[in-house]
């Protein structure tokens, strides 16, 4: 376990006292604020981040990283928690935060070279870049970067550079402008892609990038998190609409900052996965339309001809329960109406007959659960979206 802070407010602790009871090797690497008492009441070996040497800039063991089973004789032991959450009661309970669990020995193997390295006291800008970076985990794509040796700050701009239909941002602190930059790009010519993000108020409105990524000169829908509680993510959505190109969320502990590439322990994740990526494009709407946000990108273009595209109308969307559907084509062939899920799943279905007018009727959609949807009409495509429940 390798956490930057801890309470027992929720009585983690205990239960880590209970599995050390029970016989359950324990070893952890903490920040170097952690107290003394709560070093001694880890039921395991403690490392804990050395103060800097005098004249070094000081620096974070800031990941929040749960390790299981690394090296069970089961492959479908080992687990691997990360993301951007402590082990606080403020922050499970309070802030907007994210964490993953994925079931896979490989990464629990990798990520455990990184905690040893720190549990024999190397920690910063001394760790070795000695971990592999790709996996496949169940068939899906995964990356994985430690800081200070991984230079992470370019892989979070080349994937914010893979972006071609959409890209959403939710980030605590967020100081390097060369992401910004490249975050911007997206929504230019030549890529026009629909670019949203929200930073916490504590590192927003005063920061350069926030002044770069709201220039009212481009095109981009990017707000100040100020809804009484922390936004602590630290994550980019790609592309979660398009099942066509490469959906994926960056995530882990791993804050937009000098401090974070160059001197603090951290881990990123790119997970190139459309279920995940719908998972958190869930969340960030909420967060978004919670401070006031009204845009969304509510339109995914499958076809050539953006006349038909923009025939077909849904409203309200998102929704809670019902979809309204307008749709004005000359058509001499039946309509053919269907919606599917993410996965392409297909989920409702009808037909209509010939028309050469406008077409109005509702979906009732109050039976499916919050998420992503693609209502289609013959070759028009638009996308929707279930939640507020």
């Amino acid at each position: 376990m390798a956490f930057y802070t801890i309470d027992n407010i929720n009585s983690i602790i205990d239960f880590l006292q209970d599995a050390g009871d029970r016989g359950v090797r324990m070893r952890f690497v903490v920040h170097t604020d952690i107290s003394d008492a709560t070093v001694a009441s880890l039921p395991g070996e403690v490392s804990r981040r050395p103060e800097p040497a005098e004249g070094e800039f000081s620096g974070l063991m800031h990941n929040k990283l749960l390790i299981i089973d690394a090296d069970s004789e089961d492959p479908n032991d080992p687990l691997v928690w990360t993301g951007a959450t402590n082990f606080t009661n403020q922050q499970l309970n309070t802030a907007a935060n994210n964490m993953v669990i994925i079931q896979d020995q490989s990464l629990a193997k990798v990520y455990t070279i990184e905690f040893e390295e720190m549990l024999g006291g190397t920690f910063g800008a001394y760790k070795k870049n000695n971990t592999p970076k790709e996996f496949n985990i169940g068939g899906k794509r995964v990356e994985l970067f430690f800081s200070p040796s991984d230079n992470v700050n370019p892989q979070i701009i080349r994937t914010a550079d893979s972006a071609e239909d959409d890209l959403y941002f939710s980030i605590l602190s967020f100081t390097r402008p060369e992401i910004a930059d490249a975050i911007l790009a997206q929504a230019n010519f030549p890529d026009y892609a629909f670019v949203a993000g929200l930073f916490d108020k504590s590192g927003g409105s005063d920061s350069i990038p926030f002044s770069i990524l709201t220039n009212p000169l481009f095109d981009t829908h990017v707000l100040d998190h100020d809804a009484g509680y922390q936004l602590h993510h630290k994550y980019m959505i790609v592309d979660p609409h398009s099942l066509d190109k490469d959906p994926l969320v960056l995530t882990g502990s791993h804050n937009w900052s000098n401090g974070a590439n160059l001197r603090g322990d951290e881990n990123t994740l790119i997970i190139h996965d459309a279920n995940i990526a719908n998972q958190y494009y869930q969340e960030w709407v909420a967060r978004y339309l919670e401070n006031g946000g009204t845009v969304l990108a509510d339109s995914v273009v499958f076809v050539s001809d953006d006349r038909i595209i923009n025939q077909l109308q849904l409203y309200p969307n998102p929704t809670a329960n019902s979809i309204n559907v307008t749709f004005k084509a000359d058509y001499t062939q039946d309509l053919n109406i269907y919606i599917t899920d993410i996965t392409g799943r297909v989920i409702y279905q009808r037909t209509l007959g010939k028309h050469e007018q406008e077409e109005r009727f509702a979906v009732d959609v109050s039976t499916l659960p919050s998420g992503v949807y693609l209502l289609h009409i013959n070759d028009a495509v638009r996308k929707f979206m279930i939640s507020g429940r």
